[in-house]
């Protein structure tokens, strides 16, 4: 059954490949014809014909042979081609001036070889040009052209089917690569119902844990900016009691007067340039010692403990945006455990994904290979007269 359809196909497929054929033989005609000054004149002509192939491209059984040899497509081709136009008395012999005969055929299933040598025998009637020689050589000429139209039909469909598979196995890595990435997203982690609900409670638990530290801190900063407002409303009512604090205030507004009018004096041209800078030297002085003063109540009383205040307010504030970040991730990974409570279906379905994925990659790697080591045993075939 097998064989039958086999022969089948490669009928069909002959006709539709024959029909490339005409334009090659009567090229080949017309530069046998310009090649020979005169006709052979003869009207018996014989050959052997060797036929080397792999045969589950086409089989050379005598149905094929005779089909591609000198078929009725062919056979017509010819004649037109060499013998021009005929009597229809010309057809008396069944053979229609080709007698073939299978003198050997040897095939071998484990290197797919097949060599058949076949004895081709022409004889044309009297009513015919006498050119045996001629028309052997065509009916020779068309049974390559067929049979290697047909190889060369087999190869391209064996390119094809490796193009195909190679686009299969790069659609096959990209449909892999894409799910990996997909499962990448549950790595290190238990997708399974209870291992999802425990994760769930644990960061709700981190959560309201770390609200009420920050509670706590903030009620700490508020405690600490009202006692730094307290030291510091301490601080300028002392500054405003302090007699010396006071007396150096008022030493200022005076150096101040002073140099203001020697200003004015220098401009007048009343008081030399040079006066300005001992004027300056004491308004500066009489700041220096202010700031000694008010540094000194500083380090007395309340106040000594601002700076201590000042640090862990400091502290505090940073502790907090710590704890609002900290929040803001557990937050994150709390709607993401959620998610995934709610996907934990979908790491199954993935999983069972991957592994058809890797099954396609793997089935169409083999198809590619194998597709390759038939494109890289094939040959194609030679056929050569015997003798030449």
């Amino acid at each position: 059954m097998t064989n039958t359809r086999q022969t089948t196909g490669l009928l069909l497929m002959l006709a539709a490949t024959l029909m490339l054929a005409p334009l090659a033989l009567a090229q080949e005609t017309a530069a046998d014809a310009n090649s020979v000054a005169s006709p052979s004149g003869k009207r018996l002509a014989r050959c052997l014909l060797r036929i080397a192939g792999q045969q589950n491209v086409v089989s050379f059984n005598d149905q094929i042979i005779h089909q591609f040899l000198y078929g009725d497509s062919a056979r017509r081709r010819i004649i037109k081609n060499v013998l021009g136009t005929i009597p229809q008395s010309a057809f008396g012999g069944s053979s229609r001036f080709v007698e073939v005969r299978t003198l050997e055929r040897q095939a071998s299933e484990s290197s797919n070889e097949i060599s058949v040598l076949l004895s081709l025998e022409v004889f044309l009637p009297s009513v015919v040009k006498p050119v045996a020689e001629e028309f052997l050589k065509a009916v020779v000429s068309n049974f390559r052209e067929a049979v290697e139209v047909v190889y060369r039909s087999e190869y391209d469909r064996l390119a094809s089917q490796t193009r195909v598979t190679q686009e299969q196995i790069a659609y096959a890595e990209r449909e892999l690569k894409e799910i990996q990435r997909s499962l990448m997203e549950f790595s290190d982690r238990d997708f399974s119902y209870e291992g999802l609900r425990e994760s769930i409670t644990l960061l709700n638990a981190q959560v309201q844990d770390l609200r009420m530290e920050r509670a706590l801190r903030e009620a700490r900063r508020e405690s600490i900016l009202k006692r730094i407002a307290e030291i510091q409303t301490d601080a300028d009512r002392t500054l405003r009691d302090d007699m010396i604090a006071t007396e150096l205030g008022q030493i200022i507004e005076r150096r101040m007067a002073e140099l203001k009018n020697a200003k004015a004096k220098v401009d007048a041209g009343m008081l030399p340039q040079g006066d300005l800078a001992a004027l300056e030297d004491k308004l500066a002085m009489a700041r220096i010692d202010l700031a000694r003063r008010r540094e000194e109540l500083a380090k007395t009383g309340s106040a000594a403990g601002l700076g201590q205040l000042t640090s862990e307010l400091t502290t505090i504030t940073l502790e907090k945006d710590r704890m609002e970040a900290k929040e803001q991730q557990l937050r994150r990974q709390l709607d993401q455990a959620r998610a995934m409570l709610e996907r934990s279906a979908d790491y199954e379905r993935l999983e069972i994904k991957c592994d058809v994925a890797r099954k396609n990659l793997m089935e169409a790697e083999a198809l590619n290979s194998k597709a390759n080591q038939r494109l890289r045993m094939f040959q194609m075939p030679t056929i050569t007269v015997v003798g030449e």
